[in-house]
């Protein structure tokens, strides 16, 4: 089972670099960033991680949907620029998916370095 992991960017270069460097670590089968029209170097640092870098009106849905056309896996994952995931996410995704073949879609918890109230009400 393959997976691809669209970022949908904009003006995301204080975070980018980390964020796909995180997703490296994870061995997906395809990253694909969908840019929508940066202003800074976010493009530039997205193709030095991602095997494809596309560009896109922006807007997150659309730019998510674009990046969905240009996925080749059998599972398409949507990681917000500034998001990481948990080491191991994709293998446990995967064999989540290769042990309930109906299984049609999921979410993971969220947490956030920053401990203020916000934050820990978001991710509740």
């Amino acid at each position: 089972m393959k997976f691809s992991v669209v970022v949908p960017v904009l003006n995301e270069a204080a975070v980018i670099r980390d964020t796909l460097q995180s997703l490296k670590r994870q061995a997906p089968d395809e990253i694909i960033v969908v840019d929508g029209n940066s202003l800074d170097n976010t493009r530039t640092i997205a193709s030095q991680y991602a095997d494809h870098v596309v560009s896109s009106a922006p807007g997150r849905a659309r730019q998510m949907n674009v990046g969905a056309g240009y996925a080749e896996a059998d599972v398409i994952v949507f990681l917000h620029a500034d998001t990481q995931l948990p080491d191991g996410a994709l293998n446990t995704l995967r064999d989540l998916f290769l042990s309930a073949p109906d299984l049609a879609g999921g979410r993971f918890r969220i947490s956030f370095s920053n401990t203020s109230f916000k934050y820990k009400l978001i991710s509740f």
